[in-house]
């Protein structure tokens, strides 16, 4: 556990700070954010002016991922509670790529999220400086099996 912690430390430094001290407003800096870009691309925004957003709003989305979430666990006996945390770029044109998982809890289970976040409607795209630009979005899927 203490190992996972201190990873968790890491990444958030990481992810709030770049190297120099800087808080990180624009642009991505890691090298596996850079590798989510074609050549004549700009990298994903972690926080721009008017971050992106689902249409019909974030209870909409929530209702949509509990609509299509389905069970992948055979045994009726096994008990899991706990959320996926998902990681996605929406695309300019509002549609979702690059789905990831950052913190898992089953490989079925994290399979199922990615299989729910890929399939959700387009969002409205992110804006900064007057123009639509691409962004990473974070959101975790509960999963509650008794």
């Amino acid at each position: 556990m203490a190992h996972f912690k201190s990873i968790f430390l890491l990444s958030f430094f990481l992810v709030f700070f770049n190297l120099n001290g800087n808080a990180q407003t624009d642009y991505v800096s890691t090298a596996n954010d850079i590798n989510l870009m074609s050549p004549d691309e700009e990298p994903p925004y972690r926080y721009a002016e008017k971050s992106a957003e689902p249409i019909g709003g974030y209870e909409n989305m929530m209702k949509f991922i509990k609509e299509n979430i389905q069970n992948p666990i055979s045994k009726k006996s096994l008990k899991i509670n706990g959320s996926v945390i998902v990681e996605f770029v929406i695309e300019k044109d509002g549609s979702i790529s690059n789905v990831k998982i950052l913190y898992g809890l089953r490989p079925d289970l994290d399979a199922e999220a990615i299989r729910v976040i890929s399939m959700m409607p387009n969002w409205k795209p992110a804006e900064h400086q007057g123009k639509l630009v691409r962004q990473f979005y974070q959101i975790p899927v509960r999963f509650t099996i008794e």
